[in-house]
């Protein structure tokens, strides 16, 4: 990773003060702070994916009533065997 001095002592200074509000070491604060925005981003990528489904998934509703395929009054049909 390219960094600039100026960039990787600002980041030693960001873990050294996490590090000590902690009373861990510096090394420590660092893992905590990579599992912490890890963490992060796993969940506002949940929250996208969720709300992608729920998108796709939430079918409109439908202006008219659809018709039944078959109903009550109908009587069944002749049986295989007496078909004929």
């Amino acid at each position: 990773m390219a960094t600039t001095r100026a960039q990787q002592l600002r980041h030693h200074r960001k873990c050294f003060e996490y590090a000590q509000k902690r009373g861990i070491t510096p090394r420590e604060a660092e893992l905590e702070m990579k599992l912490q925005a890890a963490r992060d981003r796993a969940a506002t990528l949940k929250a996208r994916m969720e709300a992608k489904a729920h998108a796709e998934a939430v079918a409109p509703a439908p202006e008219t009533t659809p018709t039944p395929i078959a109903t009550p009054d109908e009587r069944d049909p002749e049986p295989w065997m007496m078909r004929d």
